[in-house]
C-alpha cells in the first residue's frame, strides 16, 4: 500500500479544481470522476447551443422573478415603516 501511494498511484478522487491544481503544480495526471466526460460522448454542438440558450433564458427569468419579489419586499418593509 505505501508502494503505491509513494509511486503516485491512489484510489483518492478529487475535485475537479483540486485535480487541475495538481496536475499543474506537479506535473502529475490526476483522473477524477468529476471530469468531463469524453467528447465522443458529447451532444452535437447545435444541440449543446440550444440546451446553453435554454438554460440562459431559464436564468434571466429566474433573475427577473428575484427582482421582483426583493421590489415587492422593499414596498412591504417601506409600508410597515409608515405605519400602514
Amino acid at each position: 500500500m505505501m508502494d503505491a501511494a509513494l509511486q503516485g498511484q491512489h484510489s483518492i478522487r478529487l475535485p475537479p479544481g483540486v485535480a487541475a491544481n495538481l496536475t499543474t503544480t506537479t506535473g502529475g495526471v490526476v483522473t477524477s470522476p468529476f471530469s468531463d466526460p469524453p467528447r465522443e460522448g458529447a451532444p452535437p454542438p447545435k444541440k449543446r447551443a440550444k440546451i446553453r440558450e435554454g438554460l440562459l433564458k431559464f436564468m434571466k427569468e429566474q433573475a427577473e422573478r428575484d427582482e421582483t419579489r426583493e421590489r415587492e419586499a422593499v414596498a412591504r418593509e417601506e409600508l410597515l415603516v409608515q405605519g400602514y
